[in-house]
Formats: structure tokens, C-alpha cells, sequence
């Protein structure tokens, strides 16, 4: 066996075997393990793309909607000062008109440069006139006022005509010559024969708040109409914002959002008028030019798409276009993505513009990131395996030096327990003639404890019985002597309650004369009183009356008290008769009590021929002791061989389950053996 032993350890085939399976149990998991993270990772990068991409158009859409607010602010402080100056005129006074004092007036249309001649009477805000006042150095009334407090331009006209044209007589809005542009007036229809919309708007008593051409410009404007006191429309009032000052703000806010990103603002009307006009721009070129029609390096035209999008959205709605930039001097063209809304208040398309690689760089660079990750997992978990590999093959090394040694020290305890099945041999020999020799000695001493056994059975039956009688005789005599004396003190209890009661009873009967005698007082003093009540004649009616009520309520209460006293002594009289039945009860109860204590005689009869019964049974319980005592010896010897027997059986089976070991042992490194090919590392 020792040799086949060493012969196994010295080929290598259970360490080969315990190797393989080592890294095969170590790579699997790690490919596993692998293979998921990579799939992961593919997951996180499309999700993290995805997100960052989500991130990038909510930043230009919040772009968007800054530029939104911005002209919503305008548009909101252009509507402040347009009730600042309805305040202002009210203040001044109610609308009147002075015919004694007409002015004349070269009206010229602002739209058609048409003059006309027109003699209007002179308004009046209270005491006011409104006069022409051309220059800027001498103050013209209300208009000069709204312009110091909100910082616009404000004009006040007055009605021309029938039709509508309205004629400013005051106003802080400049002509190209630099004076205030009075004498101007827009006609209730323009040259297509169409209405102002302003005018038109106005004549129906609404305010107008949108875009406007004002004398030769555009402005964010506000219109109002001014009454007279009899409610007709006479003229109107307007506060408004330079179109240019719009474009300033948004130039603004586009620095400051360049400054924070690399992103472009822009706008563009829309208007029949001027669609395709860049009012806001990074390229300055663009600004104030037609770009209708202007195409990218591609050939696409980017501003008439622009402007469809925007125009087909819904209302709010954020769109989006791609296009190339026109190149300038050495900026090259770079794909762009913009992103937009249509604002209609002003006709226009106010939107941001990125470069595709700066809207993207955050979604490239992580994907980059996991790209390096997907090569960089692969190697580590290669280098992982390999390492791996060399310390087990160094564990594997160790762990096949520490079974060859237990192998050796098995064959050593193979030849411990040859020896000691020897030994067991020997023993068991004894062992035998000692189990025969007990055998005979119990047997006899069987035969006489079954005699005695059986004697023994019938004494015990009968004293068994007796205690049993006694036992429950005496029980039965403490339950009833129990329940009778608990009797006697619930009924002596009862009794004592209903005389307390009857005792009671006495005392309501006192109460209720003393109500009756109460009754009695006040029946007389409510007579009294009726009397007076009659002597004092008509003044004493109702306290007549009430003193009758009050001899009523006596009445009654004296006969609720009679009917108290009758019944209270009936419950006396059925109280006292109750009493008597308890008395009765009680004296019933007496002779159960006394045979409660006969039958307790009895039980201690009982209990005394149960005692002689006993002394008998101690006689025989004696002779069973004596045969007990002659049969000890042939317990100890049979304790004696049953030990023997006990501890030879322990070896035995210990040396069954250590050959039966070894055996298995040498059976599976024989297969071993046999199935391991030669290990070549």
C-alpha cells in the first residue's frame, strides 16, 4: 500500500486534477463577472449619452426661455408705463376741448409721407392745454412726465376725424430732423385700404399691446383711448420701446449666456414686411439684412426653415434645426444646431445656436471614457487569471505535500488497529464465560421474584382501592361542608342588606313627610299670595296667576309624595318577609352541616383499615427486600459483563468504521491513479 502510495504522489495526477479544477472554478466566475460588466457598462454609456444629451438641449431651452422672460419683462414693463401714463392724464384732469382756440395742423401721414391740412380744436387735461411743442428744450405736458418716470416714450393724439386718424399733438418720440415727431398721425386704414390695427382696436375701447411702426421705426407699443365726459372716443394715449432697445437687452443677455457657454442668441421677424430680418445675430453682417433667401455651404435655406418650424409649432413649443454656419476670414464652417421659439406678440423667432461640438462634447467625452473601460476590464481580468493561475499552482504544490503525509500516517494507524483487533480476539473469550455464568444465577433468581411479584400485586390492588374510597369520601365531605358555610354567609349577607334596606325605608318615609308638610306650607303661602293678588286687582293679575300655578305644582307634589310613601312601605313590608325566607333557609342549612361532619367520620374509618392494610403490605414488601438483596450479587456480575460486552463492542465498531475508511481511501486513489494522465506544466 506504501508504495502505491508514494507511486501516486510521485506522477502528479491528483495535483494536476485538484489545478484544472482550482482554475476552472476561479475563471469562469471572473469571465462571468466580465461579460456582465460589460454589458452594463454598454448600458450605463447609452443612458449616460442619453442623459447628457437631455442636459444639453434643457440648457439651450432654458436659454430659450431667459430670452422669452427678457421680452416678456419688456413687453410687461411696456404695459406699466402704459397705465403710469393713464394716471398721469387722469390727474391732470377730465378731457375737454377749447373751440374758441382751434389750432392749425399740417398733418402727415406716417406711413405715406402724405400732408394735410386740419384745424382741431385745443385739448384740455383739466386746466392743461396741449399745444404743439416741437423742441426738446421747452417741456411738453404729461408726455415729458411718463418719460421721467418709467423711461419710454410717450405720446398723446388726438382724433381727426370720423374715420379715426389719430394726430399726435404731444409726444417724446424723435423725427429724423431730432424734434418731437408732433404733427405726425396714423391713419385708420393704410395704403392696401386695410385698418390700423392699432387704430382699430382703440376705437373699440380696447388697449393695444404688441409690435408697432412708430413715425419711422418699430417699438414694443401700448395704446389706450381718451374719453370725454360724455364717453366718446376723442384720441388716444401710448407708451412704447424702441424695437432697438429690445435688441439691445437681448444683446445683453447673449453676452452674458456666451460668456457661460459657447452658445449664440438670435432673432429674426417674421412679418410680411421684414420676414427673414436678422434683428439679433452673433454674425453683427447679419443684423438688419434679409437673409430670406441666404443659403449654408450646404444649400439649404436655414432661416426660411427656421422660421417654418417655429410658425407650425404650437403655441410655447421649443423646435430645432441643424444647419452649416457661413465661413468668415479663417472660421470655418461648423455644423450648428438651434434650438427656437415663435414669439407673436412680436412677430418673432427668438432662439439659440450651439456648434454640434460643443453640444456634444459632454455625450463624446463619456463615451470615450467607457470606451477605455471596455479595453481596460478585458486586461484586467487576463491579468487577474494569470496571476490567479500561479498561486494556486503554488497552493496546489503545498496542499499535495500535506496529503502525502496523511496518506503515510494512515498506513501507520492501518497497522495501530491490526494490533488491536488481536487484543479484542482475546477478550472476547472471557467475556463469553462470564454472560454464561450470570445467565444461570438470574434465571433462578426470576423464577422467586415472580412469585413474589404476584403476591405483592393483589395486597396492592386492595390497598389502592381502599385509599382511593377514602380519598374521595373525604373530598366530598370538605366540598359540601364548603359550599354549606359559604351558603350560610351569602344568606346571613343577604339578610343584613335587607334590613339596612327596610332601615333606609324608614328614613325615605321621614323624607317624604317632610315633603308633604313642605307641600302643605307652600299650598297655603301660594293662597296667600292669591289673595293679596286679588286685593291689589288689576295689577296683581299675572302675579295671581302664578301664584294659582304654583298651588298646582304643591298639589302635585304632595300627591307624587303620598304615592312615595305607599310604595316605599310595600317595599318595607316585602323586605321584611324576605328577611323571615333567609332566617328560614338558614336554619334549613343546619342539619346538611351536620351530615357534612358525619360523613367525615366516616372517611376516617376508612382511612384507619386503610393503615392495616398497610402494615400488612411493609411484611411482604420485607420478604421482597430479602429476595432483592440475594439477587444483587447476580446484578453486579451481570453490570460486570454487560460492561465488558459494551466496551468490547466500542472497539469493534471502531475498528469496523477505520478499516472501512482506509479501505474507501485506497479504492478512490487507486481510480485516481489509473485515470490521471502523466501532469506536464
Amino acid at each position: 500500500m506504501r508504495n502505491l502510495l508514494n507511486h501516486y504522489f510521485e506522477s502528479g495526477g491528483i495535483e494536476k486534477k485538484i489545478l484544472s479544477r482550482g482554475i476552472a472554478l476561479a475563471l469562469v466566475p471572473l469571465l462571468l463577472v466580465t461579460l456582465v460588466t460589460l454589458i452594463v457598462q454598454s448600458w450605463a454609456n447609452s443612458v449616460s449619452v442619453a442623459g447628457c444629451f437631455q442636459l444639453a438641449t434643457q440648457d439651450l431651452n432654458h436659454t430659450v426661455q431667459g430670452l422669452l422672460g427678457a421680452g416678456k419683462a419688456a413687453q410687461e414693463d411696456v404695459a406699466k408705463a402704459l397705465d403710469g401714463a393713464k394716471v398721469v392724464l387722469d390727474r391732470a384732469g377730465s378731457i375737454d376741448f377749447d373751440a374758441s382756440r382751434p389750432i392749425d395742423w399740417k398733418a402727415k401721414n406716417q406711413l405715406t409721407n402724405e400732408v394735410v391740412d386740419v384745424n382741431l380744436p385745443t385739448m384740455l387735461a383739466g386746466v392743461t392745454r396741449i399745444r404743439p411743442i416741437a423742441d426738446f428744450s421747452k417741456e411738453a405736458p404729461i408726455v415729458d412726465q411718463v418719460q421721467q418716470l418709467f423711461k419710454m416714450t410717450a405720446t398723446v393724439f388726438q382724433r381727426m376725424n370720423e374715420q379715426g386718424d389719430m394726430l399726435r399733438i404731444a409726444t417724446t418720440v424723435k423725427k429724423a430732423s431730432g424734434e418731437r415727431a408732433i404733427g405726425t398721425f396714423i391713419p385708420a386704414n393704410g395704403p392696401d385700404g386695410k385698418p390700423n390695427v392699432v387704430v382699430s382696436t382703440v376705437l373699440k375701447g380696447k388697449t393695444y399691446l404688441g409690435r408697432a411702426f412708430v413715425v419711422n421705426a418699430w417699438f414694443m407699443a401700448a395704446y389706450r383711448p381718451i374719453t370725454d365726459s360724455k364717453g366718446r372716443i376723442v384720441g388716444m394715449i401710448y407708451a412704447g420701446l424702441p424695437e432697438t432697445d429690445l435688441r439691445d437687452k437681448l444683446a445683453r443677455f447673449n453676452a452674458q449666456v456666451s460668456l457661460a457657454g459657447k452658445t449664440d442668441v438670435f432673432a429674426l421677424h417674421t412679418a410680411a414686411q421684414a420676414k427673414g430680418l436678422f434683428v439679433l445675430s452673433n454674425d453683427k453682417t447679419l443684423e438688419g439684412h434679409d437673409s430670406w433667401n441666404v443659403k449654408d455651404p450646404k444649400g439649404n435655406l436655414f432661416v426660411q426653415e427656421i422660421c417654418r418650424k417655429a410658425l407650425e409649432a404650437k403655441p410655447g413649443e421649443i423646435s430645432q434645426a441643424t444647419y452649416w454656419s457661413i465661413p468668415s476670414g479663417d472660421e470655418p464652417s461648423r455644423k450648428m444646431i438651434a434650438r427656437f421659439t415663435y414669439y407673436p406678440e412680436w412677430d418673432w423667432v427668438i432662439g439659440v445656436q450651439q456648434p454640434e461640438e460643443d453640444f456634444m462634447a459632454s455625450p463624446n467625452r463619456i463615451s470615450r471614457i467607457f470606451q477605455v473601460t471596455d479595453w481596460l476590464l478585458p486586461l484586467l481580468c487576463l491579468a487577474t487569471g494569470i496571476g490567479g493561475i500561479f498561486i494556486w499552482r503554488a497552493f496546489v504544490g503545498r496542499l499535495s505535500s500535506r496529503i502525502a503525509s496523511v496518506a503515510a500516517k494512515l498506513v501507520e494507524s492501518s497497522s495501530r488497529l491490526a494490533a488491536a483487533a488481536r487484543s479484542i480476539g482475546e477478550r472476547s473469550g472471557s467475556v463469553a464465560r462470564s454472560s454464561r455464568e450470570l445467565m444461570s444465577a438470574t434465571q433462578s433468581q426470576a423464577a422467586a421474584a415472580e412469585e413474589t411479584s404476584a403476591a405483592t400485586s393483589v395486597v396492592t390492588a386492595t390497598a389502592n382501592k381502599n385509599s382511593q374510597t377514602a380519598d374521595q369520601m373525604r373530598s366530598l365531605s370538605s366540598n359540601t361542608e364548603s359550599v354549606v358555610k359559604q351558603a350560610v354567609i351569602n344568606l346571613e349577607a343577604v339578610d343584613a342588606a335587607m334590613q339596612s334596606i327596610s332601615a333606609t325605608s324608614g328614613d325615605v318615609l321621614g323624607i317624604v313627610d317632610s315633603i308633604n308638610e313642605i307641600g302643605f306650607a307652600t299650598n297655603i303661602v301660594a293662597l296667600n299670595a292669591s289673595i293679596e293678588a286679588a286685593r291689589a286687582g288689576a295689577a296683581g293679575i299675572t302675579f295671581g296667576f302664578i301664584a294659582g300655578e304654583v298651588r298646582s305644582l304643591a298639589g302635585k307634589c304632595s300627591e307624587a309624595a303620598d304615592q312615595t310613601k305607599v310604595i316605599v312601605n310595600q317595599s318595607r313590608s316585602e323586605l321584611e318577609r324576605g328577611s323571615l325566607l333567609v332566617s328560614r333557609l338558614v336554619g334549613n342549612l343546619q342539619p346538611v352541616s351536620r351530615s357534612s361532619d358525619r360523613i367525615r367520620e366516616l372517611a376516617s374509618e376508612v382511612s384507619t383499615n386503610s393503615q392495616q392494610q398497610a402494615d400488612s403490605l411493609r411484611q411482604v414488601l420485607e420478604a421482597v427486600e430479602q429476595i432483592q438483596q440475594a439477587s444483587d450479587g447476580s446484578a453486579k456480575a451481570a453490570q460486570k459483563g454487560a460492561e465488558d460486552a459494551s466496551a468490547l463492542q466500542s472497539q469493534v465498531d471502531f475498528l469496523i468504521r477505520s478499516v472501512s475508511d482506509i479501505d474507501q481511501s485506497i479504492e478512490i486513489l487507486n481510480k485516481e491513479f489509473e485515470a490521471a494522465p502523466p501532469l506536464k506544466m
